[in-house]
């Protein structure tokens, strides 16, 4: 029988994620901060390089099935994609089913980017250069943004094996 088999959700979100190391060189600033947006609070946090020097930003979207996962689970892995990247690395604690079901965590992410390219001058960040990317889940929503009225925003989209079905993306020339 399966530890978690009837625990529930809080249970099965404890579970997510695995040890890994920080396998960063260099200092890595990170940045906890919480966005109010109209109707609800996200927690983000940034990872970057601490310099004065404006910075291409990459926002990351974990992944966890939409009802798990979180920005400490991909902790190490940012800051190596910051530290690699030399961009600030955003990570979106989006809000998670089933308390928040579908399409919350779309919104957050989505009006997180909103945010960011609103507030870029502030966290030192060029709007200008901006991408999103995301595994699992993450790389859906990353998907999701780009394709939405946000994509205008954004250079690039980059979904990690992304829980996505190309099947609606083939395109056929009539």
């Amino acid at each position: 029988v399966a530890p978690s088999r009837g625990l529930g959700d809080v249970y099965k979100r404890q579970e997510m994620g695995s040890p890994n190391l920080d396998l960063c060189t260099e200092e890595i600033e990170e940045i906890p901060y919480l966005v109010s947006l109209s109707d609800r609070k996200i927690p983000i946090t940034f990872f970057r390089i601490p310099n004065k020097e404006k910075q291409s930003a990459i926002v990351f979207i974990h992944g966890g099935g939409y009802i798990g996962g979180s920005t400490l689970v991909l902790q190490n892995q940012c800051r190596f994609l910051a530290e690699q990247s030399g961009a600030t690395v955003i990570s979106i604690d989006y809000r998670l089913a089933p308390e928040a079901p579908f399409p919350a965590a779309f919104d957050d992410c989505k009006d997180v980017v909103k945010w960011l390219v609103h507030h870029a001058d502030h966290w030192n960040i060029d709007p200008n250069n901006l991408s999103i990317a995301g595994e699992s889940a993450g790389g859906a929503l990353a998907v999701s943004c780009g394709l939405s009225e946000v994509g205008k925003y954004l250079k690039l989209v980059i979904p990690i094996y992304g829980a996505l079905d190309v099947c609606c993306l083939l395109y056929t020339s009539p």
